[in-house]
């Protein structure tokens, strides 16, 4: 078994965190290739699908934490 002292784990994001940095890639990668029509897959975490549901559906905050995401869940949007 590794041996990795805690204070080397990465600290975890909140909600609002993420929401700061995932829309930038959302407008930045994602949203140019829906555009052009392009299907696009995204494996991620809850958090960052949450922030980029939140983008998609104009969810404010509460409403996105309060969506449940199953572990290995698809969530299909059309866009």
């Amino acid at each position: 078994m590794w041996q990795i002292p805690f204070e080397n784990f990465p600290r975890s994001e909140s909600l609002e965190d993420v929401s700061k940095r995932a829309p930038v890639y959302f407008q930045n990668e994602i949203r140019p290739a829906l555009e052009q029509g392009d299907n696009v897959l995204v494996v991620s975490h809850g958090a960052p699908i949450r922030s980029i549901l939140m983008e998609l559906r104009r969810l404010t905050e509460e409403e996105a934490a309060k969506i449940e995401i199953a572990n290995a869940e698809f969530i299909i949007v059309d866009y």
